[in-house]
């Protein structure tokens, strides 16, 4: 017991940390679909759900549950976005509201990238509907 293999030798001390590829928060991602989604001139609202307590300790719900982040329309067209960071998954809640939003014909997206936010709004410049 204890008996160290030879030739094999420990670094004292911490192992050291591999660095990560960097993944942007959520917030920034949000933040960039906002901004890119008004520089096309889409009215933009951020769209929040959850529940917190109230003075007397009473649970009060708002927002509609599995909604997306950011709501948008642009040039009449209903667009709703739910920003995600790499590797995350929507929600069974957020899943339902996709389908929902698409079963009425509107546009849902999941964005996880300043990319992915510019490609949305480039996405919706190039395919709007014709002007009467």
């Amino acid at each position: 017991m204890g008996a160290k293999s030879p030739g094999v030798t420990r670094p004292k001390g911490k192992p050291k940390r591999v660095a990560r590829p960097a993944v942007a928060p959520e917030a920034d991602v949000l933040a960039e679909t906002m901004l890119a989604l008004s520089r096309i001139g889409a009215l933009v609202m951020r769209n929040n759900s959850g529940a917190l307590r109230d003075a007397q300790g009473r649970l009060v719900r708002f927002g509609m549950k599995g909604s997306a982040d950011i709501i948008a329309c642009y040039q009449g067209r209903f667009v709703a976005v739910e920003c995600k960071q790499q590797g995350k998954r929507p929600s069974p809640d957020q899943v339902r509201y996709a389908v929902a939003v698409r079963n009425a014909e509107g546009i849902y997206v999941v964005v996880r990238s300043k990319e992915d936010a510019e490609y949305l709004a480039s996405y919706l410049v190039a395919t709007r509907p014709s002007l009467l």
